[in-house]
């Protein structure tokens, strides 16, 4: 037991003496290691960040509830639904299996989702980064929160287990340069008095470390970054108790509540199936949820009339006639008939 107690606190001693890196390489899987990249130098990331947004910054239309203001204007608001355990297991079993990020795997989805909602393929989420760094005159470099952009051009005949790689890899270049200043891309591509600059929706996993950022991210941090409160929606993503909380913050004055939770329900279907059915085509995934499906495929489909078993349809038509005479029974192009004319 001395000996058990001396381990202990000798252990506690030597974490202080630990890098943060080094202390990730302790706690962190092993697969996930590699999925910590080493930072380019500063002019390399500036290269690497005119090179992809030297192309005209495509504007994500998301269908809205109320039209846009001319000039930018927000009322903040948020809708979360939670996953199962059951679901959460899955999910953390096929990232494993596939030997893909959580983070990476929820993009990808997400990035689905913008797809089917728009009909766009030139599309840019943004994320952040809580360990960028920047030179500081006289001292060592410090740690700042740093946007992220992260832009792919999707094809409709990838699978969801191709559209994860593809993003992954696309996560893994945006983390090796995500040193350089978001706000110097903003400057040189101009501003919007109507959308946020440069891209319009967010994802960000918050409360443990991943690909982007090794300090983990909590939502006062995005509380003070000045573009999150710019975007249209902002999609979080937090496990607790083995389940998956997925929040969305979204500007009231252009979607109502059961809008964004329709398209957190919506998330979630594509999610389940990139579990399911990683090598379905991703233009072909189900994406309504089953009370929709229901909705859809059931109720809206019930179009079944009692009728007299007695009569035929010519009587049936006859005492038709003779009720509304002078309704309207048939249309055709700019030419109508009632049932007396008929």
């Amino acid at each position: 037991m001395l000996w058990q107690q001396q381990v202990r606190v000798d252990a506690s001693e030597l974490l202080r003496f630990l890098t943060e890196q080094e202390i990730n390489r302790l706690f962190l899987p092993s697969k996930d290691i590699h999925r910590m990249p080493s930072r380019n130098s500063l002019t390399q990331q500036q290269i690497y960040w005119e090179q992809q947004i030297n192309s005209a910054l495509p504007i994500l239309e998301i269908p809205s509830d109320y039209p846009r203001s001319p000039v930018q204007s927000f009322i903040r608001a948020k809708e979360s639904v939670e996953s199962n355990e059951d679901f959460c297991l899955k999910f953390d079993k096929f990232c494993q299996d596939e030997n893909f990020t959580i983070f990476t795997t929820l993009l990808a989805a997400f990035k689905v989702l913008l797809l089917r909602y728009t009909g766009q393929k030139d599309i840019i989420v943004g994320s952040l980064s809580a360990d960028s760094l920047r030179s500081k005159e006289g001292a060592n470099p410090e740690r700042f929160i740093n946007p992220v952009v992260l832009r792919t051009n999707l094809t409709e005949e990838l699978t969801a287990r191709e559209l994860c790689q593809e993003i992954g890899n696309k996560v893994e270049e945006a983390a090796q340069n995500r040193d350089y200043p978001f706000e110097k891309l903003v400057v040189a591509n101009g501003q919007n008095l109507t959308r946020a600059p440069i891209f319009q929706v967010m994802l960000v996993l918050c409360d443990v470390p991943f690909c982007l950022s090794q300090t983990p991210i909590c939502e006062e941090n995005l509380a003070q970054q000045e573009h999150s409160a710019l975007c249209d929606l902002v999609v979080l993503v937090s496990k607790k108790e083995e389940k998956l909380i997925i929040s969305c913050e979204y500007n009231a004055k252009l979607f109502e509540s059961a809008s964004i939770r329709r398209i957190l329900g919506h998330l979630q279907t594509l999610l389940e199936n990139f579990t399911i059915n990683p090598d379905q085509c991703i233009s072909t995934l189900p994406l309504l949820t089953e009370p929709e499906r229901h909705q859809l495929l059931v109720e809206w489909n019930n179009t079944t009339k009692e009728y007299p078993i007695d009569k035929c349809i010519h009587q049936l038509f006859e005492e038709q006639v003779e009720r509304s005479p002078n309704a309207i029974a048939v249309v055709f192009e700019d030419k109508q008939l009632t049932y007396r004319e008929l």
